[in-house]
C-alpha cells in the first residue's frame, strides 16, 4: 500500500456518511479511523478514549470507547499511568499540539473536544516495540487532520445524548399522567378539537393538499362519471374510492372491490365477470362477478394496470355496452355501475408501452385524482394515528397513546409503505405495549422489524445499479440461493412499486414463475407495499 493510499484510508471515515443519523455520526467516524491508523502504522491495536476534567486525579474520569486489534491485558493499567502521568495530562497545555509520546510500544495523542472533555486516539504494539520518530510525526499529521470533524462529532453526540435522556425523563413523566387519568384519551380530543382540521366527505385533514383532493371528491362525488385514482401504493386509494361511493349510496347499492394484481391471469376474468358451472375444473356451481354483484352500486379496480390485454379488452366491452357475459356463457347480462379505477403506476406511460389499451384508458379516466403519499401530508399522521388508535380502543376495550417524543419519531418517519405501513406500525406498537403510554422504545423495536426496511442493514444494500448481498459462509447451498432469490425479487417488487408485469420483465422470468415464487417465499402485503 502506498503511502497515499494509507492515508486516503486514515480521511475515509470523514466522508460518504450522508446515510449516517447525527447522534451515530461520532461512532461510525470514531471507528472508522481507529481502523484505518491501525493499518497505517502496523499497530496491533488502537482504541479512542474519553476522558473528562477529573483525568488528572480520579481514574473514573477515563473511559474506552472504542478498541480495535489485540488489546493486551494490562491495557487498562497502561492508559491509567499514561493519563495520570504529567505526560497524559493536558492541563496548561494546549492539547491539540505536541501531545505524543512513546511509552512502552504506545503512541497517544490528545484532543480537547469541548471545555470539559478530551478524546485521546492511541495506537500500540503488544510486544512494546517503540514506534519510529517519522511514525510520530505521521502520526500526529494524521490526527491533525480529522481533528475538527471528530470534535464536531463528539459535541454532536453528547447533545443527542442529553436529548435522549431529557425524552426519556419526559416519557416517565407522560406514562405516570396517562396512569393517573384512567379517561385520558387526549390523543383524539385534542385532534378533534383543533381549528385547523376540516372533515371533508367525511375525511380529516389538515393537508392543503389532501383539502384540494378531497374537494374535488366532493364535487364528481354525486356524479355517475368513472374516475382514476393515481398515487404510490399505501396512499389510501380503496378508502377514497369507498368514500366515493358513499356520496351517493342508497340503502341497496353495493361496493365491489378487487386487487387486480393480486389475482393470478387464470382467476382475474372470472372474478371480474363470473362464471357459469362447469365452464372449468373447481366450476362447481355459478358464481356472480363483480359487475353482477355491484349492479346499481360502484365497482372498483385497483391496480387495474395489472389487468392482461385479454382482459382490457372484455372489460372495455362492459364499459361501453353496459352488459356481462360469465365465462363459459353466452348470456349477456346487463350491467350499471359505476367505474373507479387505481394505479400507482402512470397508465399513460403503460399506454405508449403498449402495455395498457388507450380506448379503455380514457374510458377510465373521466376525473383523475392524484392521492398525495404520507410524507406530503405529514401533518395528518397524528391525526390517522388517533384514528387507528381509537379502532383499536373500540376492538379491544381499552385506550392507549404515543409518548410525544414517539409521536415526533411517527411524524419524522418517512413511511415508503405509507398509510397502511403507518398502521401496522400503530396496531404492533399497541399489542405489545405492556402500558397505556406506548414508549420510544417499543416503537423502535416494532420500526426495526419493518419489513419495508427489510434489505437495509448489514446484510443487504440496494442501489438503481446493483444489490449487494452479504452471506455468512456458513450457511449452506441451498438456503444461500434461497436467500439470493429472495432478495432479488422482492427488491424488483420496490422498485417497480409491486408491479409484477414489469417484475417479469425486468427478471426475464414467465409471469407463472413469479407467483411461485412469491407464494414460496410467503412475501407479506407490507412487504410486497414498502
Amino acid at each position: 500500500m502506498t503511502y497515499t493510499d494509507k492515508e486516503t484510508r486514515i480521511s475515509f471515515g470523514i466522508h460518504d456518511l450522508r446515510a449516517v443519523a447525527d447522534e451515530r455520526r461520532f461512532i461510525v467516524l470514531g471507528k472508522s479511523i481507529l481502523e484505518a491508523l491501525k493499518s497505517r502504522f502496523d499497530a496491533d491495536f488502537a482504541a479512542l478514549i474519553e476522558c473528562d476534567s477529573t483525568v488528572t486525579s480520579d481514574v473514573s474520569g477515563l473511559k474506552t470507547l472504542f478498541k480495535k486489534g489485540s488489546i493486551p491485558n494490562d491495557f487498562d493499567a497502561q492508559v491509567t499511568r499514561i493519563f495520570l502521568s504529567n505526560e497524559g495530562s493536558s492541563k496548561g497545555a494546549d492539547s491539540t499540539r505536541e501531545r505524543i509520546q512513546s511509552n512502552h510500544g504506545y503512541l497517544f495523542k490528545v484532543l480537547a473536544v469541548s471545555d470539559t472533555a478530551e478524546v485521546c486516539f492511541l495506537i500500540g504494539n503488544s510486544g512494546g516495540s517503540p514506534f519510529e520518530i517519522e511514525n510520530r510525526v505521521d502520526f500526529e499529521a494524521s490526527i491533525e487532520r480529522v481533528f475538527a470533524e471528530i470534535s464536531d462529532a463528539y459535541i454532536i453526540s453528547q447533545q443527542a445524548n442529553k436529548i435522549e435522556v431529557l425524552m426519556n425523563q419526559l416519557e416517565k413523566v407522560e406514562g405516570h399522567l396517562v396512569g393517573s387519568d384512567s379517561n385520558s384519551d387526549s390523543e383524539v380530543t385534542l385532534s378533534e378539537l383543533d381549528s385547523r382540521v376540516e372533515s371533508i366527505s367525511g375525511v380529516k385533514t389538515y393537508s392543503e393538499k389532501m383539502k384540494t383532493v378531497l374537494n374535488q371528491i366532493a364535487k364528481v362525488g354525486p356524479s355517475s362519471l368513472s374516475l382514476l385514482l393515481k398515487g404510490e401504493t399505501g396512499t389510501g386509494k380503496s378508502y377514497i374510492a369507498r368514500k366515493i361511493h358513499e356520496h351517493n349510496a342508497t340503502e341497496t347499492s353495493s361496493f365491489e372491490m378487487v386487487s387486480c394484481g393480486s389475482l393470478t391471469p387464470s382467476l382475474v376474468e372470472g372474478e371480474i365477470f363470473g362464471w357459469r358451472k362447469g365452464a372449468f375444473s373447481g366450476a362447481e356451481e355459478d358464481r356472480q362477478g363483480l359487475f353482477e354483484r355491484a349492479h346499481g352500486g360502484t365497482v372498483f379496480l385497483d391496480e387495474v394496470s395489472e389487468l392482461p390485454m385479454e382482459v382490457q379488452q372484455k372489460l372495455l366491452r362492459v364499459i361501453q355496452e353496459g352488459v356481462v357475459r360469465p365465462v363459459g356463457s353466452s348470456e349477456l347480462i346487463p350491467v350499471d355501475c359505476r367505474l373507479i379505477a387505481s394505479s400507482c403506476r402512470d397508465l399513460s406511460e403503460a399506454v405508449r408501452q403498449g402495455e395498457f389499451r388507450e380506448d379503455l384508458y380514457y374510458r377510465l379516466a373521466g376525473f383523475q385524482l392524484e392521492i398525495p403519499s404520507l410524507r406530503e401530508r405529514s401533518e395528518d399522521i397524528k391525526l390517522i394515528i388517533a384514528e387507528f388508535l381509537q379502532e383499536l380502543r373500540v376492538e379491544h376495550g381499552f385506550s392507549k397513546q404515543f409518548s410525544e417524543s414517539a409521536a415526533l419519531e411517527l411524524k419524522s418517519y418517512s413511511w415508503p409503505g405509507n398509510i397502511q405501513q403507518l398502521k401496522n406500525v400503530v396496531q404492533q406498537s399497541y399489542l405489545i405495549s405492556e402500558k397505556r403510554m406506548i414508549a420510544r422504545k417499543v416503537l423502535h423495536s416494532v420500526l426495526n422489524d419493518s419489513p419495508a426496511d427489510a434489505l437495509v442493514g448489514e446484510k443487504f444494500e440496494v442501489s438503481p445499479e446493483e444489490i449487494t448481498i452479504r452471506i455468512p459462509r456458513i450457511g449452506g447451498f441451498n438456503e444461500i440461493i434461497s436467500e439470493v432469490e429472495r432478495a432479488v425479487i422482492l427488491a424488483a417488487l420496490r422498485q417497480n412499486r409491486g408491479n409484477k408485469s414489469r417484475v417479469t420483465k425486468q427478471l426475464k422470468i414467465p409471469r407463472q414463475t413469479l407467483y411461485n415464487k412469491l407464494e414460496r417465499f410467503g412475501f407479506t402485503d407490507e412487504e410486497l407495499r414498502s
